[in-house]
């Protein structure tokens, strides 16, 4: 998920900001969110043989949705580094393949992309903590963990119903596997698999 942002913004607690931020010429203009359920990415990865490919698709479509809606208008994304990768040439030239993509640097700590193709102005820049040194990546972080947070309240409301006393949980490793066994009887009953529910990686 990327936010785009117009402009600059300075975030504040001010009850005017948005007419502050308007008056800088800054204004959100487009929010996305891809999300991917647990069956479908243990599917994609034991096919892919990797996690960072079924990542990398995601980027790949939010990247070509933007690119198309608003590369013409002159275009700069900010994308959170994927792992330990420092090259996305051919991922840009697969998501584009029309368009001419030029290597402005590949470094340690970014690796900066301009792509050329009709009237589209278009600057893709993979940075490592990229949330910590732009706002948009940072507001697309929250969103995406918000976004997570109600997946998670969804799958324990659901559990609740089906078992008395449960415990909601977060999703994490160790208290994860606590709310596996003490699902784990309705689970089987509902003929639901485990691999719906936990990563294979």
């Amino acid at each position: 998920m990327r936010p785009l942002f117009r402009g600059a913004c300075r975030v504040t607690a001010e009850p005017n900001q948005s007419q502050r931020s308007a008056a800088a010429g800054s204004a959100l203009c487009d929010v996305r969110v891809e999300t991917l359920d647990v069956a479908e990415f243990n599917r994609e990865v034991r096919r892919d043989g990797s996690k960072a490919v079924s990542l990398a698709r995601r980027v790949a479509v939010l990247t070509e949705q933007l690119v198309e809606a608003f590369g013409p208008e002159g275009l700069t994304l900010f994308v959170d580094r994927q792992g330990g990768r420092k090259s996305y040439s051919a991922l840009l030239r697969a998501v584009l393949p029309g368009d001419r993509i030029e290597v402005v640097e590949e470094n340690a700590l970014s690796s900066e992309y301009a792509v050329y193709g009709g009237a589209r102005r278009v600057r893709v820049r993979f940075e490592v903590r990229a949330d910590s040194l732009h706002l948009p990546v940072a507001l697309a972080s929250m969103l995406s963990k918000y976004t997570r947070e109600l997946h998670m309240k969804m799958l324990n409301d659901f559990w609740r119903e089906r078992v008395a006393g449960l415990v909601p949980t977060a999703g994490y490793y160790e208290d994860g596997l606590r709310f596996l066994a003490e699902i784990e009887s309705a689970r089987e009953a509902a003929g639901i698999g485990r691999d719906m529910l936990v990563r294979c990686r």
